[in-house]
């Protein structure tokens, strides 16, 4: 490897880490200038946006963030990019983009981030209840990664939840009172 191949790695490297620290690790503030930044590398532009809807329909922000506030829809994308192997990927996106041919027949060709909080949590219940196991699948996939890593964000972790970086005793049979109101972060 040449001395210039190294160097621009190596600057690679240093202008990617905060980026990619943020998304796959969480943090405790993310700017927005850094969410906006983001290039998605699994999904397009549009999938990624409809992915942040869906996700902040699942977790609005209440008393504490949304989905998309602490990066979650970006981790999302860099997950499944990062860690499914290619035939995998291939099929999460036909099933994600038959998700979105039948959210946009649902909502009558509308956007959903364009819909009422109302409605877009109507429509996802409607394919929760109503339609195809396929589509089913891919909901019940998505909701399921929207609150893994929400609840794996430091932020959340940390002020959410309870969280202790290095475990002690377990007692796996206690009261929710004796934690303080909150569950596990972990």
């Amino acid at each position: 490897m040449k001395r210039r191949e190294v160097l621009k790695y190596a600057a690679s490297a240093v202008v990617g880490a905060p980026l990619l620290s943020t998304v796959l690790f969480g943090s405790t503030s993310i700017p927005d200038s850094i969410i906006n930044a983001y290039k998605p590398v699994f999904f397009s532009p549009e999938q990624l946006s409809l992915v942040k809807s869906i996700s902040d329909t699942i977790l609005p922000k209440t008393d504490s963030p949304s989905a998309s506030a602490v990066g979650v829809p970006e981790k999302i994308d860099s997950m499944i990019s990062n860690t499914m192997p290619e035939n995998e990927k291939m099929n999460y996106l036909i099933r994600f983009e038959k998700l979105e041919n039948h959210i946009s027949a649902l909502s009558n060709g509308k956007d959903f981030s364009s819909l009422s909080d109302v409605e877009k949590l109507e429509l996802l219940n409607n394919i929760n209840d109503a339609s195809s196991e396929e589509m089913k699948w891919a909901i019940w996939d998505l909701k399921g990664r929207t609150v893994d890593y929400y609840r794996k964000t430091l932020v959340i972790a940390t002020e959410f939840l309870n969280y202790l970086p290095v475990p002690g005793y377990y007692d796996p049979c206690i009261s929710l009172q004796e934690t303080g109101g909150k569950a596990w972060a972990i």
